[in-house]
């Protein structure tokens, strides 16, 4: 537990809740592969949405290689290439999003929670069908709706 007592500036007070908010929410995503991946998805994405956070969007461009880039057009596009070689890019696209690079408006709550289960949680892709019960072929076709909607606010 921390107590701090709040001065009468306020912006002092605004930069320490800012910081301490910023340093929560990457500890609480961090926690997210160990600690807490047998956390319920929409507990996380409720801790998620109290923790909101704004970046700068020139800073998104460094999470991707153009090669990343590539493979994530070719597979939503439905090309021959496979899950498994986009798998690690999923938790560089739930960054992304859920650090407000993206505007999340655009993305449904069912994608939200499965960029969460995949993204942070590092939940595997049959153990996300199962906690959503979604067919195999189905998660594929949401996870290509959820990168075409990535390129269209990139």
């Amino acid at each position: 537990i921390m107590i701090k007592m709040f001065s009468i500036s306020t912006k002092k007070n605004l930069y320490w809740l800012e910081y301490f908010q910023k340093e929560f929410f990457r500890e609480f995503l961090n926690l997210c592969k160990t600690d807490f991946k047998k956390m319920p998805t929409n507990l996380v994405f409720n801790v998620i949405q109290s923790c909101k956070t704004f970046k700068k969007k020139a800073l998104m461009k460094r999470c991707f290689s153009n090669l990343d880039l590539k493979k994530l057009y070719l597979f939503s596009n439905n090309t021959f290439i496979s899950y498994k070689l986009i798998n690690h890019l999923i938790s560089k696209i739930s960054k992304v999003c859920f650090w407000n690079f993206l505007d999340l408006k655009e993305i449904n709550l069912s994608e939200l929670f499965i960029l969460i289960a995949m993204g942070f949680q590092l939940k595997s892709f049959n153990d996300t069908s199962t906690e959503f019960n979604l067919k195999k072929h189905k998660l594929l076709e949401i996870l290509k709706n959820i990168i075409n909607k990535f390129f269209k606010s990139i």
